[in-house]
């Protein structure tokens, strides 16, 4: 689990959780999970992360991770591919 200021990212879920086009979110044995890059399931090697998705892949529909924003008593941020907290302008 990542911690920065009072601020977890947890590692026990793919990252495609954190995605702004997840679309279905999957069971714990990662299957399930669909986005708008893939509707009829992601494939394992994104969700374990082997593959890098920020960067457009075959089959993806034009659509690569890109984290939702979120906003807490620090500010507004999302959260990187690796799992860093980045801030984002108000």
């Amino acid at each position: 689990m990542h911690y920065e200021t009072g601020r977890y990212a947890g590692h026990d879920t793919p990252i495609c959780m954190k995605c702004k086009h997840r679309t279905e979110i999957g069971r714990l044995d990662n299957t399930g999970w669909k986005c708008k890059a893939f509707p009829e399931g992601i494939p394992q090697e994104i969700l374990t992360q082997e593959l890098d998705h920020t960067k457009p892949i075959e089959g993806d529909h034009g659509f690569q991770y890109e984290s939702k924003v979120y906003a807490d008593h620090e500010g507004k941020y999302t959260i990187s591919w690796d799992g860093d907290f980045q801030e984002v302008d108000a």
